[in-house]
């Protein structure tokens, strides 16, 4: 609960916006411009505690798709999936987006 408090409370501070946008500008542009879904993916890769079968599975791809889409993300953004660092960054991230683009009325 206490990271969600942290990450609720800095959530439209410039600096969070700032690491989100360095984290995931890179994907949210390659999406846009190839019509792909990489930003989804990644969150249910996270959500899958880094599963790839787990993960092909639930978004019905072949697992050597998914890695080659895996291996895509990281070229586009600064994260290492293959780290628990990494991997905590990301999701991280996603939380902070996710506060963000629900902002109380």
């Amino acid at each position: 609960m206490i990271p969600h408090l942290m990450l609720y409370a800095m959530r439209d501070t410039p600096a969070a916006r700032s690491a989100t946008s360095a984290l995931f500008s890179g994907i949210e542009r390659y999406d846009e411009s190839h019509g792909t879904d990489l930003m989804g993916m990644l969150r249910v890769y996270l959500q899958e505690n880094a599963n790839v079968s787990a993960t092909a599975a639930r978004l019905y791809m072949h697992r050597n798709t998914l890695t080659y889409r895996l291996k895509k993300v990281e070229e586009l953004a600064p994260i290492d999936l293959s780290s628990a660092d990494g991997r905590f960054k990301a999701m991280m991230g996603l939380y902070l987006l996710d506060l963000g683009n629900h902002r109380e009325a």
